[in-house]
């Protein structure tokens, strides 16, 4: 496609990539969720249970397998999970310490009627996210803090690994103090595989030092769509059952069902995908850096982050005027996301497992490239949809 038709394609989609047709993208890399299951062995099992009617997958004991002796519930989505937890149990009025979590899960915690803080980073040079441990004590010790929320590989911190060791502690911490640890386990298996562990071996240490957790399954497990929370007692398992019922996010529908469960023993079996996806997010992050792009290092457990040229990373406009510059050029999709971390707006190159061969990674860094060289040719846009539209979705116009 030319630089011409996808100028086209974006005033059709009023100038934000987020409204592009998926079959108008070369190489998208927005995020790390699958469109649609690309394992044929995932994708023929969602087809077969539309076809004709089998048995119940035994999603509990998939999800058992993997990350430990929890009790489960399945969701449609990972926001859906995090609803149904903060539901469940309950709290009011408390405040959570969290890493920069993703907007729905701080959302749950908002809604929940939390006051969310940030943790304190033992450094934000090293590539990591672990938390400063003493400051931690001393936050904990004032004896107002009802939860810890965090995530491994966080995206508003270079999509950087959590430690095993870290989280030991902090565990510990918490048991000491009386507060709840909740993990965000979208990428628990990459964070492992960054840290060098066996992912099927290093999960369930990390869970078992938390009280509930939440598993987004399409970030890792080869499926669209799917979550799960898992929590410790029965009594807490209905409580957020029966709140996923009434809000209708259950996930009852028998064709996901048997296509989740095919994805989890997929990546069961075959963990090398998740080590496969680990080698090209290096190998992206290396040609990139060779053809002079700003890259975030290390790179992330999943993605690839670039810094924005400062006199570049303006308000809002100027950056959705960036990203649809970036399609024009390139053919890549991306979004650029804040991060107070690591000091300004970043590109974040999501890598999704199994999707795209290592061409089309190189084809992407090289579009990528000539890009950078071509910022001052951002088009000036202004906001076409009233000034409450949803950001992800708005429509701008050329000025």
């Amino acid at each position: 496609m030319s630089e011409d038709t996808r100028w086209e394609q974006l005033e059709a989609a009023g100038f934000n990539v987020l409204n592009l047709e998926p079959t108008q993208i070369d190489v998208d890399l927005l995020s790390d969720v699958p469109r649609s299951a690309y394992v044929p062995e995932v994708r023929t099992a969602s087809v077969a249970a539309v076809e004709r009617d089998g048995p119940e997958p035994d999603l509990e004991a998939l999800a058992s397998h993997l990350f430990g002796p929890f009790r489960y519930i399945f969701t449609t989505r990972g926001r859906a999970a995090e609803r149904a937890l903060m539901a469940g149990l309950g709290l009011s009025q408390f405040v959570a310490l969290a890493h920069p979590l993703f907007r729905t899960t701080q959302s749950s915690l908002l809604a929940a009627g939390g006051r969310v803080e940030p943790v304190r980073l033992r450094s934000v040079e090293g590539g990591s996210t672990d938390l400063a441990l003493d400051w931690l004590e001393r936050r904990l010790s004032t004896g107002d803090v009802r939860l810890v929320y965090l995530e491994p590989g966080t995206n508003a911190v270079g999509g950087w690994p959590l430690s095993l060791e870290n989280v030991e502690l902090a565990s510990r911490l918490c048991r000491q103090h009386g507060v709840l640890l909740l993990l965000d386990c979208a990428r628990l298996l990459a964070n492992c595989v960054s840290l060098g562990l066996s992912p099927l071996d290093a999960a369930p240490r990390f869970t078992a030092l938390c009280d509930a957790f939440t598993v987004s399954c399409s970030k890792e497990f080869l499926v669209p769509g799917g979550a799960f929370a898992a929590v410790r007692t029965e009594a807490l398992r209905r409580r957020c059952e029966a709140y996923a019922f009434e809000q209708g996010t259950t996930l009852e529908l028998y064709d996901v069902r048997a296509r989740l469960a095919a994805g989890l023993r997929y990546v069961t079996m075959n963990p090398g995908v998740l080590a496969d996806r680990a080698r090209q997010v290096k190998a992206f992050a290396a040609r990139l850096s060779a053809l002079g792009v700003p890259v975030v290092d290390p790179p992330g457990v999943h993605a690839v982050y670039v810094r924005v040229p400062a006199e570049h990373a303006g308000p809002p406009l100027q950056q959705r005027a960036l990203e649809a510059l970036l399609y024009r050029v390139s053919g890549v999709r991306s979004r650029i996301n804040p991060s107070q971390a690591l000091g300004g707006p970043l590109f974040r190159f999501a890598v999704t497992i199994g999707r795209y061969p290592d061409a089309a990674l190189e084809s992407a860094a090289a579009g990528i490239a000539r890009f950078l060289h071509q910022l001052d040719k951002a088009p000036h846009l202004s906001l076409v949809d009233a000034e409450d539209a949803h950001d992800m979705f708005a429509r701008y116009r050329v000025e």
